[in-house]
């Protein structure tokens, strides 16, 4: 699709080549396997070798080209890896495959795990909606070995309060692979007054965490899932509120690790900045409300946080900062 400028103040009601939402029969299809696609790597992609927690791996990123840069992959190209730190601790999260063993390396660790936005890796159910990312997803599964090839399936939805069509931004010549999703009027004429330089490269459908358990997309899985996550710009709340019945099932994540920024969810949920402390608020009552705690790994300095003991704007100060940062929460257990 053309990218295209949209106007201040403007918002585009016709949809251009937005793709009609899949019957319940079909909605759990993977699309790298559903898509008929050319395997040949385009011009906005490399390939390069990621070392990450003693793990090394063949990881399709994009390549900078005229006009277009993505700080992800520029780090990974350059280091080989992405917040190592992060990624060493949600690696940890999983369970040891191997019994007997003091000590259990990064690579001996296997189970399900839930990314919203999106990852390689162990027994993984992907959310990437955005075409380009989908492209590099697919083409960096092509170098996995049986079974992780087999192990990672992605569905080219949102994830959202409800079905719904939303629209795509990204800052193309800086960030491409930062997508901020715009399905609202108010919200993107807020949008564009501070990101101008922003394009509209698409459009997407959403889903819930909810009707994708009931429409199969979460079958691959046996047993439940270890670690979800979430890095959505954002769009947390929405992702959260839609998964009532998800963190009430069997597929309740045991840990959730999100990127929580109070400005950017009430911008991007809300339409307006200054909610963003509502929404922060919101995903914790959401989470708590589900079983879910604060786990050390987020506490910081103040080691006495809890979402059970303490005020939600107490935590919300201490939490929610305007600088990016993962939260990890972990799920009770009694």
């Amino acid at each position: 699709m053309a990218s295209q400028t949209i106007p201040k103040g403007s918002f585009v009601i016709e949809k251009p080549n937005v793709p009609i939402p899949l019957p319940k029969t079909l909605a759990n299809q993977d699309v790298c396997d559903d898509l008929a696609r050319d395997r040949a790597e385009p011009s906005f992609a490399k390939r390069t070798l990621v070392r990450e927690a003693g793990v090394e791996f063949d990881m399709v990123v994009y390549d900078k080209t005229d006009g277009v840069s993505d700080i992800v992959s520029n780090q990974i190209i350059r280091s080989k890896t992405w917040e190592a730190r992060d990624v060493q601790k949600v690696m940890s999260l999983f369970p040891c495959k191997v019994e007997g063993e003091s000590e259990c390396t990064y690579s001996q660790r296997q189970g399900a795990f839930l990314d919203i936005g999106a990852h390689l890796g162990h027994k993984v159910i992907s959310f990437e909606p955005f075409r380009k990312n989908i492209d590099l997803m697919c083409m960096s599964r092509e170098y996995l070995l049986e079974p992780k090839k087999s192990n990672f399936h992605l569905h080219g939805h949102g994830l959202d309060y409800k079905p719904r069509q939303c629209q795509l931004f990204q800052d193309e010549s800086r960030n491409i692979g930062d997508t901020h999703s715009i399905c609202d009027e108010q919200t993107l004429n807020l949008f564009l007054s501070e990101k101008s330089q922003y394009k509209s490269l698409g459009w997407m459908n959403t889903t819930t965490l909810d009707d994708a358990l009931n429409n199969g997309m979460f079958d691959s899985i046996d047993g439940g899932i270890d670690v979800m996550k979430m890095d959505v710009e954002g769009f947390e709340p929405n992702v959260i509120a839609g998964g009532n019945a998800f963190f009430e099932s069997r597929l309740a994540p045991r840990y959730i690790f999100m990127e929580m920024v109070p400005d950017m969810m009430g911008e991007a949920t809300a339409g307006s900045k200054e909610r963003g402390k509502a929404m922060f608020q919101n995903v914790l009552i959401h989470l708590f409300n589900h079983g879910y705690e604060l786990d050390d790994f987020s506490k910081g300095a103040r080691s006495d946080l809890s979402l059970k003991e303490n005020q939600f704007e107490d935590i919300t100060e201490h939490l929610g900062t305007d600088k990016p940062q993962n939260v990890l929460f972990v799920r009770n257990e009694d």
